[in-house]
């Protein structure tokens, strides 16, 4: 059985490898990207981000649910988007302040890649166009997110006109 003879470094590189925000990178760039990653769980229940503190990892999720929320005075907690298996957990770490802009909320027990993003981004300033691939994919998530922002503010408010 080939898998019992496979290493932890090589499942965590072939996990990497499959997920979405990293498909497209070159063998190299994967094997830099690994330097920077573990495995992390939460619980169902558990904050895996919390609005205003310091942005130094992000998760990419193998299993599981999170609801990205955010705070309101008056409503309390709103789901912005619910996330699951391939999707990223955290961007506010690509540029300063470097602090969460969200809540991030495991909805069932969660497994993730865990990337450590101060790692990652020395790297990609280091080698251009590993830092044009890398953040190129990731502006793919960003740009889902915006769009779930806005569908939920037209719910939230309604349509004008």
């Amino acid at each position: 059985m080939a898998n019992d003879r496979t290493t932890p470094e090589e499942n965590l590189r072939r996990a990497l490898a499959s997920a979405p925000c990293f498909q497209g990178l070159t063998p190299l760039m994967l094997e830099e990207v690994a330097t920077c990653a573990r495995r992390a769980d939460f619980e169902s229940g558990a904050f895996i981000l919390r609005e205003g503190r310091p942005a130094q990892e992000f998760y990419v999720i193998e299993r599981g649910r999170v609801a990205i929320e955010l705070r309101s005075t008056n409503r309390g907690q709103i789901v912005i988007q619910t996330l699951e298996a391939g999707d990223v957990v955290g961007f506010s770490w690509l540029y300063p302040p470097q602090r969460w802009l969200f809540d991030a909320q495991a909805l069932t027990g969660v497994q993730t890649l865990a990337i450590d993003a101060p790692k990652l981004l020395s790297i990609c300033d280091k080698d251009p166009q590993m830092g044009y691939t890398v953040t190129r994919r990731l502006i793919e998530g960003v740009v889902d997110r915006l769009q779930a922002m806005r569908l939920q503010l037209l719910d939230f408010y309604g349509v004008v006109g």
